[in-house]
């Protein structure tokens, strides 16, 4: 995925983000394909700049999202086993999210 200036997209281009306003609204979703009314658009709200990707990242980045939430899930679905006496304490509680997080995120990456 790359950036690149607003004034050089391309009809048929795909974003590689979510385009959302300061206003918090979405302007347009990942994955849209850009047509001329969608440039049109994005060069009348004054957006700089816009990501951009190519089908294959996009499926890429949703099958790692996908894997993600499924090592989320196995991780969770044993941690009272696991982590029985440790998560009686909130503080423990929020050590332990951010470690299941860190490691669903390093299995995907040896994928």
């Amino acid at each position: 995925m790359k950036y690149i200036p607003a004034s050089k997209l391309q009809p048929n281009s795909l974003l590689g983000r979510d385009l959302i306003l300061p206003t918090g609204k979405v302007l347009l979703k990942k994955g849209a394909k850009l047509d001329p009314f969608y440039i049109d658009m994005i060069m009348k709200y004054e957006i700089d700049s816009v990501c951009i990707a190519s089908e294959h990242e996009l499926h890429n980045e949703d099958v790692s999202s996908e894997m993600l939430q499924e090592y989320k899930r196995i991780a969770r679905a044993h941690k009272k086993e696991l982590f029985k006496y440790a998560l009686t304490d909130s503080m423990m509680e929020e050590l332990y999210e951010a470690v299941v997080e860190n490691a669903a995120w390093e299995l995907i990456r040896e994928e």
